[in-house]
């Protein structure tokens, strides 16, 4: 629920509505971030997502839609939860080969694409800046150093690797739903 208390912290909405697919995951989430009136969370699939028609001014997907197995499924879901004149703000990598597949299938919301930017770059200075860090947690973990060192993206990862050598691209888009 890091990102969703983020968004409830520093922008200030009336409310944020966070969704995991994972109910364990849900309820730790909600003990964690109980101090924060404004912020919810709730069990869902990004497929089939269990809210209203146009019910939220803006949807926020980030770093989780590679995991999906049905991302048009998962567009059109998001087109049909926001509201008109909202707003789809979207950050996830993918690799370079797979960024018009990628396009084709975010289409499906419906909504106009009003921004499409590579933040790769970005991204690497931030798994630099973080790296020491990273590297004394870890550590700490010995049975689990490897797995956490790839999930993370320490320098040395696959995923790290990729993004230097630009084989894999983090893109961060933003769509807007007709008023």
């Amino acid at each position: 629920g890091g990102g969703s208390r983020y968004i409830a912290r520093y922008h200030g909405p009336a409310t944020v509505t966070g969704l995991d697919y994972s109910p364990a995951t849900v309820r730790l989430a909600r003990r964690l971030n109980s101090d924060a009136p404004a912020l919810s969370f709730q069990v869902g699939d990004a497929e089939n997502l269990p809210f209203a028609d146009g019910e939220f001014d803006i949807v926020v997907n980030i770093e989780s839609s590679h995991c999906y197995g049905n991302v048009e499924a998962f567009a059109r879901e998001v087109g049909r939860v926001t509201a008109p004149g909202g707003w789809f703000t979207f950050a996830d990598m993918r690799g370079r080969g797979a960024l018009a597949e990628l396009d084709r299938q975010l289409a499906a919301t419906g909504m106009e694409l009003v921004e499409t930017r590579d933040i790769s770059a970005n991204v690497v200075a931030a798994l630099d800046a973080a790296e020491a860090r990273k590297r004394q947690r870890i550590e700490r973990s010995w049975f689990l150093r490897r797995f956490m060192s790839e999930f993370s993206g320490s320098q040395g990862s696959m995923l790290y690797k990729g993004l230097s050598a630009g084989q894999v691209v983090y893109v961060a888009k933003r769509y807007r739903k007709a008023p």
